[in-house]
């Protein structure tokens, strides 16, 4: 029993000295006294086990991001607008919000999207991103500032393409390699003017044309009013054409000449194409004129053919009756062909010159007609020229023959003028004529 009352006593001293020693906590405070612990008050503490509610230092608001500024040191992001995402700053110090990917120098290299949705408006290198990319699936409304290469220069494209002018109009336009040169002056434009007609726009000249599948194929040539240029493969529509029978000419360029293709006024949906043609008339055939020259003879030297000596010293003159082919449409020219009979023969650059006028008349006209204005055809020798040996005059201008229509009788008035320097005689042998036809097809037989 001393035992255990001693051990008692012993416990309770060494409890006795634990609790003088001990730290204030454990020391009860008087009622109705604050309740501190070192000097703070209960509140600056954080309960055990709950929940933490703030931070000495800190501005804590909702959705706000603790972090470290320096060693040892806090701060807090605030919450970010919605959908922004957490990035480093540009000055790479602390974590901050951003709407952006990435900068100008430091770009994301890689990124991996099962669906993407963008919004806000966001753009790549300053320009909107809705304007640099088409959606999918949709209809191709642009392709400015982006250059396409292709297979080289060309550019394929699996439907159709759609212009449009800021006029309105749809146009495929071709400008010159000039900076700031017009459209609509300096440009190869191809663009539609309706359901059925065509526009070519070169350097502001505008052509029409019609490609219409549907009922017929046409092709409208602009009205030139002239013969195409020298560019080989030139076509024009003439019409001020004033070939006889032709209401306007299609004319081509091939090369060497103009080929002109017209249609006739006299009979309707007539179309034909113009050819020249020649036509010989012997002197033999010509009734004497006011002053007629010799009479006709036999030249002969070896060969034979019949001439009229025209003389020197006077415009011996003879008259001719020629039919107007049918398949005259204008422009008649001539020259003569003959034989120098006399012994002394042209010297070099000596001329013969010739004359030819003439009028037309038809059924219940008066065969005396008035002469058009007559027009000459020159020969002019070399030294070569001796006895015997053939001579042509050069092609004359065209001549007007007065009231001249295809189908009637055409009076020729041929006469040499006194005024050539030949001294001599010529033998005429004929006088031929080139004239302008028309080839109709075997249906106008």
């Amino acid at each position: 029993m001393k035992k255990y009352i001693l051990s008692v006593l012993v416990l309770l001293f060494v409890a006795t000295q634990s609790i003088a020693a001990g730290p204030p906590p454990f020391i009860l405070p008087p009622a109705g006294a604050a309740t501190t612990l070192e000097g703070h008050a209960a509140s600056y503490f954080q309960v055990a086990h709950a929940a933490l509610s703030s931070i000495g230092g800190l501005t804590e608001s909702a959705g706000g991001f603790p972090y470290f500024t320096a060693d040892d040191t806090w701060a807090v992001l605030g919450i970010g607008t919605a959908y922004q995402i957490l990035h480093v700053n540009s000055g790479a110090t602390a974590p901050d919000w951003t709407s952006t990917l990435g900068s100008s120098s430091t770009r994301l290299t890689m990124g991996y999207f099962t669906n993407l949705e963008i919004t806000n408006s966001p753009t790549v290198n300053g320009t909107a991103l809705s304007a640099l990319y088409q959606p999918l699936d949709s209809t191709l409304t642009g392709l400015a500032g982006i250059a396409i290469t292709v297979d080289g220069d060309n550019v394929t494209f699996p439907g159709a393409i759609i212009t449009t002018a800021t006029d309105g109009s749809r146009k495929l336009a071709v400008l010159a390699n000039t900076v700031g040169v017009d459209a609509t002056s300096d440009a190869f434009e191809l663009y539609p003017d309706s359901d059925d007609l065509w526009k070519l726009n070169q350097h502001g000249t505008e052509y029409t044309f019609v490609l219409n599948g549907l009922a017929s194929t046409n092709l409208i040539i602009p009205s030139s009013n002239s013969d195409p240029e020298t560019t080989t493969g030139t076509i024009k529509h003439d019409s001020t054409d004033t070939n006889a029978a032709s209401d306007g000419s299609i004319k081509v360029f091939t090369g060497n000449h103009v080929n002109t293709l017209v249609s006739a006024t006299a009979v309707a949906d007539d179309s034909y194409t113009i050819i020249t043609k020649t036509e010989y008339i012997p002197i033999a055939y010509a009734e004497d004129g006011a002053a007629a020259p010799a009479a006709a003879s036999v030249w002969a030297d070896t060969r034979k053919a019949k001439i009229r000596v025209f003389a020197a010293d006077a415009d011996d003159d003879v008259e001719i009756h020629w039919m107007v082919p049918d398949d005259y449409v204008g422009g008649i020219k001539f020259r003569v062909v003959g034989f120098v009979d006399n012994a002394t023969a042209p010297a070099n650059t000596e001329t013969v010159i010739l004359n030819l006028a003439g009028c037309s008349v038809g059924n219940s006209d008066d065969g005396g007609c008035t002469l058009g204005t007559g027009v000459d055809s020159t020969f002019t020798a070399d030294a070569t020229y001796a006895q015997h040996d053939r001579w042509s005059s050069a092609w004359s201008n065209e001549i007007t023959v007065t009231n001249i229509v295809a189908g009637e009788s055409a009076m020729l008035k041929l006469f040499r003028d006194v005024d050539d320097t030949y001294g001599q005689g010529i033998g005429v042998a004929g006088i031929e004529i080139k004239y302008k036809a028309r080839v109709l097809m075997a249906d106008r037989y």
